[in-house]
């Protein structure tokens, strides 16, 4: 029996940037950009994604400085414009965003606890929870497939998205999906099918 491919999608992880050295918590704003080793990071990558894939239809990012700069890479390389979605935003940390995990650990003592005991409902200040932001990434996943069926796309994003978009396609705890490894300028693929989807591969950096 022959099964059509609804349309394959690779999540790409944005380069590093001075937050990833630090383990520091990211905003959803302009800073902080990519770093030398970031742009190299996806500068390596495109090269080994061309070379399984020499075309890609879509290429959309997520609305931050470091998607957009590693977009722009991957953009070049195919020659294939790339869309801005703000859809593709990263979870609102609240009042975390822009702190180490050490500092947090010692600013946010009883916050932390209540992270440890309800992961999935709970908010940092006014950010939002994991049980949101998968909602919002369910959506607008389901959009993209749906109107870009049959499609190669690339999304570049943050690891938070990634983890989401692993999560809801495949139905696992969302307590434990933030377990899910992914480094700066990896790629994640997802073929989608008319009712199913299969993880072809995760978080994989060119040697």
């Amino acid at each position: 029996m022959f099964i059509k491919k609804r349309c394959k999608v690779t999540f790409v992880l944005h380069g590093s940037t001075i937050y990833t050295d630090e383990n520091r918590v990211y905003e959803t704003g302009e800073y902080p950009p990519l770093d030398e080793n970031g742009k190299e990071e996806i500068e390596k990558l495109t090269l080994w994604l061309k070379q399984r894939s020499p075309k890609t239809d879509k290429l959309y990012t997520a609305p931050t400085l470091r998607s957009i700069q590693s977009a722009a890479i991957i953009s070049k390389a195919y020659n294939q414009p790339f869309e801005i979605l703000d859809a593709l935003t990263p979870k609102n940390e609240g009042t975390w965003a822009g702190w180490t995990f050490k500092e947090i650990e010692v600013k946010f003592t009883q916050m932390l606890d209540d992270y440890h005991k309800e992961s999935v409902n709970f908010k940092a200040g006014d950010g939002e929870s994991i049980k949101e932001f998968n909602k919002r990434v369910y959506k607008i996943i389901k959009n993209i497939v749906k109107h870009d069926f049959g499609k190669r796309i690339i999304i570049v994003g943050d690891a938070n998205f990634i983890r989401a978009a692993i999560s809801q396609t495949f139905e696992l705890p969302e307590r434990h999906q933030n377990k899910i490894a992914l480094n700066t300028g990896s790629a994640t693929q997802i073929n989608f099918f008319e009712s199913w989807a299969i993880l072809v591969y995760s978080n994989y950096i060119p040697l």
